[in-house]
């Protein structure tokens, strides 16, 4: 199967929704209960099986593996392929098993699905979607990357197929992509292929707008300080890669927190004097909105501390 054409016209779709354009079907990203925008790997999902539809090619969602995987507890159980696809209909007949992402995932996501893709002994995908993508997102993709191969060695020395990588980077538009072939050293080959990727990215033919419609959260204003004030636990890779941190703004003035991360407890970025100036260098790759959760910084720090450790356990970070 020729998988280029697929994930460059499901990336197309993905930005045209994103960005609002006229040949946007009508599908949207949903909205989070602070407005901000909902990414996850269930809109190329949607896509990905449309256009499997409309080639007339057979598939299936949430696909059974033929090998047994210890990937929580002690029991040896049938994994999960996200998208699986068939040469006819016969179910043994399987063609290509892709795996979704979105956002910034844990080591241990990596190397489960990588696992998958390598065992089950069939060509796979992996269509990972980012809303945004700074040099320190690829460095830390790669990273992971390497670090899950080297977790599974005798699955990547006994694998005698290749991987189709695709990554969709959604507000500023790109898709990189490149193939890793396990029969050869996949070490001499990931950081070239991966490095020309960035450097030679797909994009649309179209200039998005400067600010997309549902790129951000908005701000939140506090009743008890006057001015615009953000709260929020953020994940800024740029700044602090296996950890929420906490944000507060009022006006262009800011203040980080650490609560159990690797930075200290309170500082400000040298090169960021500003609000803007921050986010203009550290983009924020998630953010949940903490306004409304009244407990002081300084002196509830185990909460903080609980409420950052859920967040890194449900982004995977860390």
């Amino acid at each position: 199967m020729n998988i280029e054409p697929l994930c460059r016209e499901v990336a197309a779709s993905l930005w045209a929704v994103y960005h609002d354009r006229p040949a946007a079907t009508h599908l949207i990203w949903p909205a989070k209960r602070d407005d901000s925008t909902r990414v996850s790997e269930q809109e190329s999902k949607i896509l990905i099986t449309q256009w499997l539809e409309r080639k007339g090619v057979f598939y299936s969602v949430e696909t059974p593996t033929r090998e047994r995987y210890t990937q929580k507890g002690n029991a040896s159980l049938s994994a999960r392929i996200d998208v699986t696809v068939y040469g006819s209909r016969k179910p043994a007949d399987r063609v290509l098993n892709i795996e979704l992402k979105a956002g910034t995932s844990g080591l241990e996501a990596f190397r489960k699905d990588f696992e998958k893709l390598l065992r089950e002994g069939v060509p796979g995908l992996w269509f990972h979607t980012l809303t945004k993508a700074s040099a320190a997102t690829w460095s830390s993709i790669e990273e992971k990357m390497c670090e899950a191969f080297d977790r599974v060695p005798k699955h990547t020395e006994a694998a005698t197929h290749s991987v189709h990588f695709a990554f969709c980077v959604l507000e500023q538009p790109m898709l990189v992509e490149f193939d890793l072939d396990f029969s050869a050293d996949w070490r001499e080959h990931l950081g070239q292929r991966f490095h020309v990727g960035q450097g030679s990215p797909i994009r649309p033919a179209w200039t998005p707008n400067a600010a997309p419609l549902r790129a951000t959260a908005p701000r939140t204003t506090a009743s008890s300080y006057g001015g615009t004030q953000r709260k929020a636990l953020v994940y800024m890779p740029s700044i602090e890669p296996k950890s929420f941190i906490h944000l507060s703004t009022k006006g262009d003035s800011y203040r980080l927190r650490s609560f159990g991360g690797a930075r200290r407890p309170r500082w400000t970025e040298r090169d960021c004097k500003t609000t803007t100036e921050l986010l203009a260098h550290h983009p924020i790759e998630h953010e949940v909105n903490v306004a409304g959760e009244r407990q002081n910084l300084e002196s509830e720090l185990a909460y903080w501390a609980a409420r950052v450790a859920e967040l890194n356990r449900k982004y995977g970070i860390g």
